[in-house]
């Protein structure tokens, strides 16, 4: 997870690019070349005064302790403030210099998200005011990577400082809805990367797992991004798996109804600004391509659409045999989520295990529950509903018992081979399980629910 650095007690250096004064003033060329560094790139809306300005600054600062904002998986981030002729303040990504987080230790993928990044953000200029906008990409001699944007302002959503209530969470639904609306999943919606400022207005930032989507695009919904068939790709469940539903177990220790009482009102905003606009899209979309389009994936699009539609109608008013069924799901793509993720950051395989079998109890559990209500007396539509959640039950349990199967397959394999023949990975792992006690691993949460009330 990314987090904040005491610089005075860490072992790594800080970064501090130094750039001299002497600089060409050609800002006009797609690359400026100037001591230590180069632009690659500029946002097409910047003047070219507000450029040299930017430069100008930068070339001067001493990136220090008092312009530090943050540290993250690609870099550190500085805030550059009072630039003429610029409507916003600067946040300068600065990347690591190495594949390994300085503070953590963790594994990252420091270049291509990095660049990914780069691509990204220009994709969702104007998309959601408020939220990161591109300025500028420069490239040092040294292989260091500076990536510029406007600085979001707000604070991530807190339980006790910053809140999420009705008029936030529906602005967040929003810009997710555009998001979806521009065919971009941002795949990394967590606290960090969700503002929030005193008035409820929200802003997005980091894009660097961005990716774009289509709605026709299977292979995406099906597997990085853990949709089930029937499910449209969208932002919304990342936010639920990485966000909203932590947030919500962290509520949960403060008293189960506050929690529920929330994810009840957040329910039917979901409703409002995510399914409604997925059934106009998928409508449109059905309309325009059935004649193009091959009868399998017809059947996939309008089996999305039956999905959304029944889920918007039960959303609106929810009951509360409903309300256990989405909140249970929710569970099992957050603990699937978070065993996905530290899987490929190559995190505590340990841990990844617990994480899939506490997904794996979710499954269980949600199954059982769906049972019990499809055994009840409950209108059609109902029923549909419930027949949808038993597949996606089905659905999830095959995967993780394949993770799972996978993961322990890896693992004894590691601890077969002898510790002076080990590398790579399987130093790795055996390494991990010398020096670490297997008691300090946390284990997401999995709520248990009360018993569940009828439908009707």
């Amino acid at each position: 997870m990314d987090r904040a650095v005491n610089f005075e007690k860490s072992s790594e250096p800080l970064q501090k690019p130094i750039f001299k004064n002497n600089f060409c003033k050609a800002l006009g060329a797609k690359n400026i070349t100037f001591d230590g560094a180069f632009i690659a790139q500029w946002a097409e809306d910047i003047p070219l005064k507000t450029r040299f300005e930017i430069v100008r600054i930068i070339s001067k600062t001493n990136f220090d302790i008092e312009q530090f904002v943050d540290i993250g998986a690609d870099g550190i981030v500085y805030k550059i403030r009072d630039i003429p002729n610029f409507s916003h303040e600067i946040a300068v990504k600065i990347s690591h210099n190495t594949d390994k987080n300085p503070c953590t230790g963790e594994m990252q993928r420091v270049n291509s998200t990095f660049q990914n990044e780069r691509y990204m953000l220009p994709k969702t200029k104007g998309l959601n005011k408020g939220s990161q906008e591109f300025v500028a990409y420069l490239r040092a001699l040294d292989g260091t990577s500076l990536l510029l944007t406007s600085f979001v302002n707000g604070e991530r959503p807190d339980i006790y400082k910053r809140p999420l209530n009705e008029e936030n969470l529906k602005n967040i639904l929003i810009m997710l809805n555009n998001l979806d609306e521009a065919g971009i999943l941002h795949r990394d919606l967590k606290k960090e990367n969700v503002m929030v400022d005193e008035n409820d207005i929200a802003g997005l930032l980091d894009y660097g797992a961005a990716i774009t989507f289509d709605i026709t695009d299977f292979n995406t919904n099906t597997k990085d991004n853990h949709f089930t068939i029937f499910e449209v790709p969208s932002n919304i469940k990342n936010f639920e798996s990485t966000l909203f539903i932590p947030y919500l177990n962290e509520l949960m220790k403060t008293g189960r109804k506050s929690a529920f009482e929330l994810f009840t009102k957040y329910l039917k905003i979901r409703s409002k600004y995510i399914h409604k606009p997925n059934i106009l899209r998928l409508q449109e979309f059905i309309k325009k391509h059935e004649r193009l389009l091959s009868k399998n994936k017809i059947h996939k699009l309008k089996k999305m659409l039956d999905y959304q539609i029944l889920c918007s109608r039960l959303e609106s008013n929810i009951s509360n045999g409903i309300l256990d069924v989405e909140f249970l799901k929710a569970q099992i793509i957050y603990n699937a989520e978070l065993a996905y993720k530290n899987e490929i950051l190559l995190l505590n395989p340990f841990a990844n295990v617990a994480m899939k079998f506490n997904a794996l109890l979710a499954c269980k559990h949600h199954e059982n529950i769906v049972l019990e209500l499809l055994k009840r007396p409950n209108p059609v539509e109902v029923k549909d509903y419930l027949k949808f959640q038993a597949e996606y039950s089905k659905y999830h349990t095959g995967k993780l018992t394949e993770w799972l199967k996978i993961l322990i397959e890896q693992m004894l394999k590691c601890f077969n081979t002898p510790i002076k023949e080990a590398s790579g990975y399987k130093l790795e792992i055996i390494t991990q399980f010398l020096k670490n006690n297997l008691n300090n691993f946390e284990i997401p949460p999995i709520s248990r629910l009360n018993k569940i009330d009828g439908i009707n």
